[in-house]
């Protein structure tokens, strides 16, 4: 008689209680235990079954194993009687690896259900009076998580090589799908002429950085999977993100110039991709406001990046109590004057890499930042001199209003321009009289330089889709030569002139508010 390496009881007690007495099999998952009606027994219909056979001969043995490792917890699944036979009549179509699944995702299911109300048999009257009359007596949160975790269950049964996540949330359904196991999902992707150049170029970002890529359902057709098949055939609207793995990450950035004390921004919290030439860093700071974009080469230098500002988080609030602008628009003034930005890459606390890199930002791709976080700046300054109330809204700018907000900041700030900096001011000047005429004709003849004085007049300007007055100002040139567009001698009353004035080099230009 062969010798069985059996369970002893206190092996088989811990073992069908870490399943809460349920059949392992994911597709069975009956409860093995109940009363009879002698009040001091109980009907057990379930085993604890080896998953390496108890003597030679049987399904799976292993006779590397020692007896004290084949009695082991180890080696055991819980089963219903049905489920232990069916394993060991076809044990080729129940793999070891497939066992320790069912046995791990049973612990998982009793943990995640331990202290949770199961199922009971009017479940299905509930979903149905719910479904008729549009009322429910169920907690909302389990019925959303429960039809959550059905549509999930539904659509690994088509295809048990992925594993889905399917959640709710800004009236989209979101699909989420990892691979199941180690055999592999080949996916077919067939994208329509319109978008076959530039699907290719986000393919090659997402394969050579891990860049992940979002492309409309319309514009291509995927195969591989009967999920997809099923999914799609219901959508003719929507997105698909491809995602590779990531890794959360934390990096620590700051400017620095020459002798200048650093400038430190918040740090900026996000995820690692890794492709076939370099790695490819998301994150934000802020609250959010702050998105910064990095490419980091294999050998750990950052080959480039970029910045984004999330302004719609601030539509609604008070112009001069923005959240973290002072601190985003003195970044971007760091960058505008070219400092250095230098980056530390952590993962859990441990540092990845640490790198410095000169200010590669564009001219373009820094202006269309910094451009508008300029005007949030002078309209903030602009409220707060005049003492007036401004909601932010969608930014809309105009170079006119841009100029006249940057010339307002002058005046408030009391700025002093000279040569070389100065343009040449010009304004165009009406002939009423002869006596104009004569006082032009001396101006013109007398070589010493001039003051000059011109008053702006605008009665309101729009920031924020808000009108405000806008006070008068004087522009004051202390020295220049005044040149006319025509010969003076060809002038007669009634004409307009344009008059240009050079400054000379002991030149002051600066403005006054005239309130």
């Amino acid at each position: 008689m062969k010798r069985r390496d059996n369970f002893t009881q206190k092996t088989i007690e811990i073992l069908k209680t870490r399943v809460a007495h349920r059949c392992s099999n994911p597709n069975c998952r009956i409860v093995t235990a109940g009363p009879t009606t002698d009040i001091g027994k109980v009907n057990i219909i379930g085993e604890a079954a080896h998953l390496y056979a108890a003597a030679p001969g049987g399904p799976r043995y292993d006779s590397t194993m020692s007896p004290d490792k084949r009695k082991s917890i180890e080696n055991a699944i819980w089963l219903c009687s049905n489920c232990s036979d069916l394993i060991d009549k076809d044990p080729d179509a129940y793999p070891i690896e497939l066992l320790n699944e069912w046995k791990q995702r049973a612990e998982q299911l009793a943990l995640e259900e331990l202290g949770k109300k199961l199922p009971d048999k009017f479940d299905a009257i509930n979903t149905l009076t719910t479904a008729m009359t549009g009322t429910c007596n169920k907690s909302i949160p389990d019925m959303l998580r429960n039809v959550s975790v059905a549509s999930a269950n539904y659509l690994h049964q088509l295809d048990p090589r992925l594993r889905i996540d399917v959640a709710y949330q800004n009236k989209t359904t979101i699909y989420t799908f990892f691979q199941h196991g180690e055999e592999p999902v080949d996916l077919n992707v067939k994208f329509s002429i319109d978008e076959k150049h530039e699907s290719h170029n986000n393919f090659e970002e997402m394969f050579n950085y891990g860049k992940p890529i979002e492309l409309a359902v319309k514009n291509f057709e995927l195969s591989g999977s009967p999920i997809f098949d099923t999914l799609l055939s219901d959508f003719n609207a929507g997105t698909i993100s491809v995602r590779p793995e990531s890794i959360n990450a934390n990096m620590k950035i700051w400017l620095s110039k020459d002798h200048k004390m650093p400038f430190f921004m918040d740090d900026v919290r996000g995820e690692i991709f890794r492709g076939t030439k370099a790695l490819y860093f998301t994150g934000t700071s802020c609250n959010g406001l702050f998105q910064f974009e990095v490419h980091v080469g294999k050998e750990g230098g950052i080959s480039s990046f970029s910045f984004g500002i999330d302004f719609s988080q601030w539509i609604g609030s008070d112009i001069l109590r923005l959240p973290y602008f002072t601190k985003i628009y003195d970044f971007m003034e760091c960058i505008n004057d070219s400092w250095s930005i230098n980056g530390i890459m952590e993962i859990n606390g441990e540092k990845l890499f640490e790198a410095t890199q000169e200010s590669t930002v564009s001219n373009m791709a820094l202006r269309e930042i910094f451009i508008p976080l300029r005007y949030i700046a002078m309209v903030r300054k602009f409220a707060d001199y005049l003492k007036i109330n401004l909601t932010f809204q969608e930014i809309r700018l105009s170079k006119d209003l841009y100029d006249l907000l940057d010339r307002f900041e002058m005046a408030v700030t009391q700025t002093i321009m000279k040569p070389p900096f100065l343009s040449n001011p010009s304004t165009v000047m009406h002939i009423e009289s002869e006596e104009n005429l004569e006082n032009l004709r001396k101006s013109f003849l007398d070589e010493e330089p001039t003051s000059v004085t011109i008053e702006q007049q605008t009665e309101v300007v729009e920031l924020f889709n808000q009108k405000v007055p806008m006070p008068v100002m004087r522009h004051v040139f202390t020295s220049v030569f005044p040149k006319l567009e025509r010969k003076i001698d060809d002038l007669t009353i009634g004409d307009h002139v344009k008059v240009e004035f050079i400054p000379a080099e002991e030149c002051e230009y600066y403005i006054e508010l005239i309130e």
